[in-house]
């Protein structure tokens, strides 16, 4: 048989993408998921069924029309949306009002109806579709297939009293062809005190996952649900809410992350006259990324209600759109957050804009803010993180940006939720794995496994799976996924330059090179005490072999040499036996050989021994634990040490 002699050296690293340096939405990713909006409703008459869809994978963006699921009775300007694309290419996937999910074609998925989002009936028969932020999605981490859409049941009005319940839904674009289906209703938060308001947004947390972050009425606090490679936990962290936020806050409204993901925003019950509750107006806080805490709060608005709110790209400023009480006149307003405390804040408040009214809803797209409300203008901040008027608003989003389009004249209160991605860490912790394998058959080869818990293992050969196979040196490597992160495991294999042992003999004299580190010398595959040199005298006819370590850590084992010409045979421990035991007065020994015993107590006293004797007296000792050591009477060889018990 021809072998190879390797040395395999396994190093495990952990390799981090680089983007994980820069803000989350900036992420390609993050960018291509996110970069198809559809939205609101187009005003032609007849395309009450058509939405706005704005696709930024072109420059400039382009603006067309998508079916959009509308009741005819009441058409609205339909709010809350959520629209998902390849996080690859950008390529539209599905989007969803909560109530439908339809897949690129501007078809509704095979189950992809009955979704209990924003599910009040203004008449007993027709959708409201009036949530202001029902619904978000989040990718699944272990399968890029599969999305989670989490949607909240209507909040109620002031006449209709609603306790908002959240579940959650599974897209699976694999099945239907590609085009997607949906599992759908699975419930998450419905406990009967359980009283969300409509407000509900997604953001990366610290440890390669997600937070989806809602506000509970019922409990007056926060929810934070937590989503990870292993899934959806269903017990969320809640932090209570200080500010004095009533049962009847927070019905309407929306919620959003500052870009370092350390703060929060809370606009709510932005009409609160028409509702008939108290005008608040917006809350904002710290957030923790790593444990979903929220703490903090400052009320930095209560004289008007809140409608939408918004972080600069800097972390510096917020920007809130709101409405006065008694005529729900809309307004832009931008606070300083750099001192937090609630006077410097309420203090810096300025008005960018309280004439046009097309602020309904912020959104952030790059480092820009585009806002939207009922009218036909889509608005825009063009430099967010500066101060008063140099943050440079713009009436005409489309106009800015070069967009033609008669696409372009629309009724909307939101322009949807974003699809968020777990952050993966900036550095990763290398673990080294030396591994040394010096003979190795050349046909059957040598077996790499990969590191396990991973998904989507492929090879630098292309091949898949953990484990592979290889019949010569060289540098092999197989990348793979665990939750957010991509990890490579690299093998290197290298052949080792020293020979193997080979046991050479002189008469009952056996040795081997004595240019090796350690040696061990085996007989009958049992170790023999103080057999560490190159060289091994033999007592006995037995079977031998040695192992070695090599200079370059390589530990090997040479072939096995039989000695069957000396007068003695080897006795082994297994062949002397010793009986009975426990004992109560007499103890036999049956050995092939002559021998030689002691007794002792436990502890190494010796009590007895005698030379030939096959038999031991223990009629006169206390009943306890003893040992009993027995040696060959001729080569003083040891045999065997077992313990005794006296009855």
């Amino acid at each position: 048989m021809k072998y190879m002699r390797l040395l395999i050296v396994l190093v495990l690293c952990s390799i981090g993408l680089a983007e994980a340096q820069m803000p989350y939405y900036m992420q390609p990713e993050f960018r291509n998921a996110n970069s198809n909006w559809i939205y609101g409703r187009v005003v032609f008459p007849g395309s009450e069924d058509s939405a706005q869809h704005i696709n930024f994978n072109t420059t400039p963006p382009t603006v067309s029309r998508k079916f959009f699921w509308v009741p005819k009775a009441r058409p609205g300007t339909r709010q809350a949306t959520v629209t998902v694309s390849d996080r690859d290419n950008g390529n539209l996937l599905f989007y969803t009002e909560g109530i439908h999910v339809f897949n690129r074609k501007q078809e509704i998925m095979p189950n992809g109806s009955g979704l209990l989002g924003d599910d009040y009936l203004i008449d007993g028969v027709h959708y409201r579709l009036g949530m202001h932020q029902g619904f978000c999605a989040v990718p699944d981490f272990t399968d890029r297939d599969r999305y989670y859409l989490f949607n909240l049941t209507h909040a109620g009005t002031n006449t209709i009293p609603a306790r908002s319940k959240l579940y959650y839904n599974i897209v699976d674009m694999t099945l239907d062809g590609g085009y997607g289906d949906v599992y759908k209703n699975i419930p998450l938060d419905t406990f009967q005190q359980t009283m969300f308001g409509e407000a509900m947004a997604a953001i990366p947390g610290a440890n390669c996952d997600v937070w989806v972050l809602l506000y509970d009425r019922g409990i007056l606090g926060y929810k934070a649900f937590h989503v990870s490679d292993q899934g959806i936990n269903p017990v969320p962290v809640v932090s209570p809410s200080i500010t004095g936020l009533s049962i009847g806050d927070m019905m309407q409204g929306r919620l959003t992350f500052s870009p370092d993901r350390k703060m929060i925003a809370m606009a709510y019950n932005y009409n609160g006259a028409i509702i008939g509750y108290p005008v608040r107006g917006c809350v904002v806080a710290k957030f923790d990324p790593a444990t979903g805490i929220v703490s903090d709060e400052i009320l930095v608005e209560t004289d008007e209600g809140g409608s939408a709110a918004a972080f600069s790209p800097d972390n510096s400023k917020l920007y809130l759109s709101s409405r006065t009480p008694v005529q729900g006149r809309l307004r832009l307003w931008q606070y300083d957050l750099s001192d937090y405390n609630i006077f410097s804040i309420r203090q810096s408040k300025y008005s960018v804009d309280s004439l046009l009214g097309i602020y309904d809803d912020i959104r952030r797209r790059d480092d820009k803010l585009i806002t939207a409300g009922i009218g036909d203008r889509v608005g825009v901040i063009m430099k967010p993180n500066l101060k008063g008027a140099a943050c440079d608003f713009r009436s005409n989003y489309f106009s800015v940006t070069g967009i033609v389009s008669p696409d372009t004249n629309i009724n909307t209160m939101s322009l949807g939720n974003d699809v968020v991605f777990p952050l993966a860490p900036a550095t990763f912790p290398s673990t080294v794995l030396d591994t040394f394998i010096c003979r190795v058959d050349e046909n059957t080869g040598v077996l790499l496994q990969a590191s396990p818990n991973g998904v989507n293992y492929v090879w630098d050969d292309g091949q898949t799976g953990t484990t592979r196979t290889v019949t010569s040196q060289g540098n092999y490597w197989v990348r793979y996924e665990r939750g957010c992160n991509t990890f490579i495991d690299t093998f290197t294999i290298r052949e080792s330059a020293y020979p193997p042992p080979v046991i050479m003999v002189d008469a009952n004299r056996l040795y081997t090179g004595d240019d090796y580190e350690l040696y061990q010398w085996f007989r009958n595959d049992t170790v023999i005490g103080n057999a560490n040199s190159f060289e091994f005298i033999a007592e006995y006819n037995a079977d031998y072999y040695v192992v070695v370590r090599q200079k370059d850590g390589c530990t090997e084992r040479s072939a096995t040499y039989t000695v069957n010409n000396l007068s003695v045979a080897y006795v082994g421990e297994s062949i002397i036996n010793v009986y009975p035991n426990p004992v109560k007065d007499v103890v036999y020994i049956q050995s092939p050989v002559a021998i030689t015993w002691a007794l002792r107590t436990i502890d190494g006293r010796r009590l007895m021994g005698e030379t030939g004797t096959a038999s031991i007296s223990m009629n006169a000792l206390p009943p306890g634990l003893y040992m009993l050591e027995i040696w060959d009477q001729h080569r003083g060889y040891p045999l065997k040490k077992i313990k005794l018990v006296k009855e």
